[in-house]
């Protein structure tokens, strides 16, 4: 939770609090102070879809400054200050041309956007007052953490339940990564339990050595265990695949946006002769 400047003690983090009040006296508003097109962002902490965000502003002064702003919607943290910018790094964003209602909120329809961060944004060089910002939607799970996985091999004790243990460290040392030994082009399976929606897959490959291994590979999902070990047969016996041409992401993990794909299994699998080093598959979705 962060916004562009802080005024005193009125920190981002009041507007999430719960409390709408908006009253100087009950410490209820964030605000900022640098009154250059203003702004205040919040991150979900996981990838959510998201179908209203209410917005709240100081009640016993300026709340005429609540107007003229975006709102917007990202599945990556803003790096703009420019609101003309950072609308275009928005996968959804909404112009607000006139002053947002005082008493009850101003309530604004985003139809089931899918995203993790939402920013609110001034266009003019006033403060950026707001008491709560209310966000509803569906929250998105990282379901692999309920699953089962298996892989082509075992490198020693590097087994493939420590893909979907919550540990994405990838260091050796932190006993945090599942390996395969063949390379023979090796795969990791994992089975999420039961039919989900998925909307998303990130990938944590080994840190401390060898990262360069896990590249021109695909992701799969089925709704039946996969049956083959040849990538380009197994690729046709899901519901939908994805191809990575390259390295994967290294420091942030490599993002793969799904879009909503019906699936209980998912396999990772490399097109090349090399270990399979998976620190952590995070699998993003609902049921």
């Amino acid at each position: 939770m962060t916004q562009s400047s802080t005024y005193g003690d009125r920190t981002a983090d009041r507007a999430i609090d719960g409390n709408t009040s908006g009253k100087s006296n009950d410490n209820s508003y964030a605000q900022t102070i640098n009154k250059t097109q203003d702004w205040l962002e919040i991150d979900l902490g996981a990838p959510a879809y998201i179908n209203e965000i209410d917005l709240f502003t100081r009640y016993d002064w300026g709340h005429w400054m609540l107007r003229k702003f975006y709102v917007m919607i990202s599945d990556q943290p803003f790096t703009s200050d420019d609101p003309d910018v950072a609308k275009n790094e928005a996968s959804w964003y909404t112009y607000h041309s006139g002053q947002a209602e005082r008493y009850d909120g101003e309530k604004i329809d985003v139809g089931g956007q899918y995203g993790r961060y939402v920013r609110i944004q001034l266009t003019e060089n006033y403060y950026l007052q707001l008491a709560e910002v209310q966000v509803f939607g569906t929250a998105l799970t990282n379901l692999a953490l309920n699953g089962e996985a298996e892989q082509s091999s075992t490198y020693g004790d590097r087994t493939a339940q420590r893909a979907i243990d919550g540990n994405n460290s990838g260091k050796s040392n932190d006993n945090s990564y599942a390996q395969t030994i063949t390379k023979n082009q090796d795969w990791l399976e994992i089975d999420l339990g039961s039919t989900a929606k998925i909307n998303e897959i990130d990938l944590y490959t080994r840190y401390d050595w060898g990262d360069w291994m896990l590249r021109n590979f695909y992701v799969m999902i089925s709704d039946q265990p996969f049956s083959s070990n040849d990538p380009e047969v197994a690729k046709n016996e899901g519901s939908w695949y994805y191809y990575h041409n390259g390295q994967a992401e290294r420091y942030d993990g490599e993002k793969i946006a799904v879009g909503n794909q019906v699936g209980r299994y998912i396999r990772i699998q490399l097109t090349e002769n090399y270990y399979l080093q998976l620190a952590e598959v995070e699998v993003y979705g609902f049921r």
